[in-house]
């Protein structure tokens, strides 16, 4: 019987594309690169912040040379100051996100385990008023557990004394997805997200948040 639900962030539970494309383009402008559109920065997202702004100043530079690896830390600094200050402007909850937390609060524990930096973590949750509903909370931060490694899933697993049975992980990124399949653990692949997969393929998919409540009455 499932007991715990591991959610990733950006893409899964969270829309924040429009505040990341904003601030992504802001450091851009600000090294003379072109800027993206949402749909185009989607496909950069989900390794993490910094892995965000290499893809985007790599794709961006006619010449792979040592002057992009300045670059990159220069548009880094630059992207994540205004992020700062800019990370919860039209950053939204997915439709239906509030509602299941709301409603199987005392059904499930809830858990965090994404890619993105702790400090705009917990800023956008308590920005968007969810906080208080994941008693575990795992960032990007540490190298340790950053996905695809499983060692987020282990330590949830040790913390909450359960089995490998009774906790699935739901992201829209093949890291979300290879990260289950080394833990032993169900998956699901948000389709609606940013994210993709590659050989590993998740237990089940969600065209939609909303779908979820009625899969999981199926696991």
């Amino acid at each position: 019987m499932i007991q715990a639900l591991v959610f990733d962030l950006d893409g899964t539970i969270i829309d924040s594309i429009y505040d990341l494309t904003d601030s992504l383009n802001y450091a851009l402008k600000k090294v003379n690169l072109e800027p993206y559109e949402p749909n185009q920065v989607k496909k950069f997202v989900g390794e993490g912040m910094f892995s965000l702004i290499e893809k985007a100043v790599l794709s961006n530079s006619e010449d792979k040379n040592s002057k992009d690896k300045e670059k990159i830390q220069q548009c880094y600094q630059i992207f994540f100051e205004h992020y700062k200050d800019n990370a919860i402007n039209k950053t939204v909850l997915f439709d239906g996100v509030e509602e299941f937390l709301n409603k199987h609060k005392n059904v499930y524990r809830f858990a965090i385990l994404t890619n993105k930096s702790e400090y705009f973590t917990k800023k956008i949750l308590k920005h968007l008023q969810i906080d208080t509903f994941f008693s575990f909370v795992i960032t990007g931060d540490h190298p340790k557990y950053k996905k695809p490694s499983p060692e987020g899933i282990y330590k949830i697993l040790q913390e909450w004394n359960l089995k490998n049975n009774e906790i699935v992980i739901i992201g829209d990124h093949y890291t979300d997805i290879e990260c289950a399949k080394t833990a032993n653990i169900v998956s699901i692949f948000a389709m609606y997200g940013y994210g993709y997969i590659k050989e590993q393929k998740p237990n089940y998919y969600i065209k939609k948040f909303r779908n979820l409540e009625p899969l999981l009455r199926l696991i």
